[in-house]
């Protein structure tokens, strides 16, 4: 449990005592249950017209970003499991330059095609989106990249370039304001911030986007890591910031409308030293406040959802200091004394390029009755489960601190069907019943065929009132950014693998609880992930190089 020594009350004018703690989780909690409503099929007819997929600073100074990119000719599953080591030395600390990061930005959050099916014509990014609704937005604070001037920058993927929004040293400034935990940035090459727009998730999924938007932030702050790491570039990743040094720097004011609200959910810094390190005016100014950035008009109309601002202020705003999530809490297990049992799996010698993988991710709803193996399964749980997680997520071992997955096996051969859950601490797997459960599992997930036709689905859970007993509330939030960065870990993988795959974030949430005999407890389900056969048509499983964009 929180208490007083952990709670600051110098910077928040609201009651910041224990018991005002647990008041605020306790009005998260409310929040969370006020999600679990079904959701409607399609926004409520209010007028509103569906929001941009892309924001322009088209007032702003341009700098285009150059279309000939670097190689990464490495192995999906092999960098996702050997991290840096999967690299040969020389591709290792790559030029701190405006190639490398074009390619970094192009690869993890660019533009990679489009698609037209039943359900219209759609522009597909590096990472994937509930509804494809990318509420995401990424700003780059360049510190130390050749070619580019200090400061602080939009990354406009529609154009490909970089918009100029504020100057260096203002903005790092900003950014590490009464954080000196955060001073080492000053001496970084680049520090990129991900945000997310809530309107456009709002517009479509009501309350329930403000869990949508954090898990879309995940998709991409993992995209951000695995890329970098593929570049050889050192990450240092922040899943929680200064709620209003961030929102400050980004230009918003706190009364900006919700058509405007934009928290800013995690920060993924170029860790290495920089070359050329940005250096301090000579006559530093005061510590005056920021000026507002006008955002370009993207929404003719907009419905407020003061609930989404009010949980997101309970998560994060000023009054809980963050308190790191550490062992024994990271350990927690929902299976008490449960059969373990290994699964006897051998290495698959599979495994796309990394640049491959990710332009051929797709969210594939018309699954392959083929099935996966068993060595396919044991894969991609130890990919997305086994990666480890990121500050102030701090499990003991390399797995994830907050998140659990259960699955429903229905065609994984080698595996008897039923519910199992997945140890990923151990890398060990518990049966929690046998049993014919595809019914079961599109009753759950609203009717979605593809559930019932997938060879396995996964649930991810976590006791969410508990985490945020132990650490704050913002362990709500860090929750389900925690699910997004495993769901897009088993993107990239069943890609890697050819295997087609779809996430599943519509539910019925307390029903699939009970399905997972965790009534009577606080884990929540929190996103589910379809796992379907191989694909039809398998990509080469050979090692592709860099995309070029000219």
């Amino acid at each position: 449990m929180l208490n007083a020594a952990q709670v600051s009350v110098d910077t928040w004018s609201g009651d910041a005592s224990p018991s005002g703690v647990t008041s605020r989780i306790e009005t998260v909690c409310a929040f969370h249950e006020s999600t679990k409503a079904p959701l409607p099929a399609e926004p409520a007819p209010l007028g509103e017209q569906r929001p941009h997929q892309f924001r322009v600073f088209g007032d702003h100074p341009r700098s285009p970003l150059p279309t000939r990119l670097l190689d990464m000719p490495v192995g999906t599953l092999r960098l996702m499991s050997m991290g840096k080591a999967a690299l040969p030395e020389s591709l290792t600390s790559p030029p701190q330059n405006l190639q490398t990061l074009a390619t970094w930005l192009h690869m993890a959050a660019g533009l990679t095609g489009k698609v037209s099916d039943a359900r219209g014509s759609r522009i597909l990014r590096a990472y994937p989106s509930a509804g494809g609704l990318y509420p995401c937005e990424t700003y780059v604070l360049a510190l130390g990249i050749a070619e580019l001037d200090p400061g602080l920058y939009h990354f406009s993927a529609k154009e490909f370039s970089l918009r100029k929004l504020r100057e260096g040293w203002e903005s790092i400034a900003q950014l590490t304001r009464g954080r000196p935990d955060l001073d080492f940035l000053k001496t970084t090459p680049a520090v990129l911030l991900v945000s997310s727009v809530m309107w456009r998730c709002a517009w479509k999924y009501g309350a329930r986007a403000y869990r949508y938007a954090a898990i879309d932030a995940g998709h991409l702050i993992e995209n951000l890591s695995l890329v970098a790491t593929g570049l050889g570039i050192q990450t240092v990743i922040r899943l929680h910031t200064n709620d209003r040094n961030s929102r400050e720097l980004i230009g918003l004011p706190k009364t900006a409308p919700f058509s405007e609200f934009e928290p800013v959910q995690g920060i993924v810094a170029w860790g290495d030293h920089a070359v050329r390190s940005i250096e301090p005016p000579a006559k530093r100014a005061g510590s005056a406040l920021l000026a507002p950035i006008p955002r370009p008009q993207e929404f003719p109309v907009t419905t407020d959802h003061p609930d989404i601002r009010a949980v997101h202020e309970q998560c994060v705003g000023p009054g809980v200091g963050v308190v790191a999530i550490r062992p024994p809490h990271t350990e927690l297990c929902p299976m008490f004394n449960a059969q373990m049992i290994p699964l006897a799996a051998t290495d698959i010698s599979t495994d796309m390029g990394l640049p491959q993988a990710i332009k051929d991710r797709r969210s594939i709803r018309d699954f392959d009755p083929s099935g996966i193996s068993r060595d396919h399964f044991a894969a991609l749980n130890r990919a997305a489960f086994r990666g480890g997680s990121y500050y102030p997520i701090l499990p003991e071992g390399p797995h994830m601190g907050i998140v659990r997955p259960f699955w429903y096996v229905h065609g994984v051969t080698g595996v008897q069907p039923g519910v199992w859950y997945y140890h990923a601490n151990h890398d060990r797997f518990t049966p929690v019943r046998y049993g014919d459960y595809r019914y079961d599992a599109k009753y759950l997930f609203h009717d979605q065929a593809m559930c019932s036709e997938a060879s396995a689905v996964c649930v991810m859970c976590a006791n969410l009132k508990y985490m945020m007993n132990c650490s704050g509330p913002d362990a709500y939030r860090l929750a389900h950014v925690e699910a997004g960065i495993a769901s897009e870990r088993l993107y990239l993988a069943c890609a890697a693998l050819g295997i087609e795959c779809c996430a599943a974030g519509d539910f019925a949430d307390d029903e699939l609880k009970k399905s997972l005999e965790l009534v009577g407890t606080d884990w929540e389900c929190l996103y589910g992930f379809a796992v379907g056969g191989l694909r039809r048509q398998a990509a080469s499983a050979s090692h592709a190089g860099g995309l070029r964009l000219g």
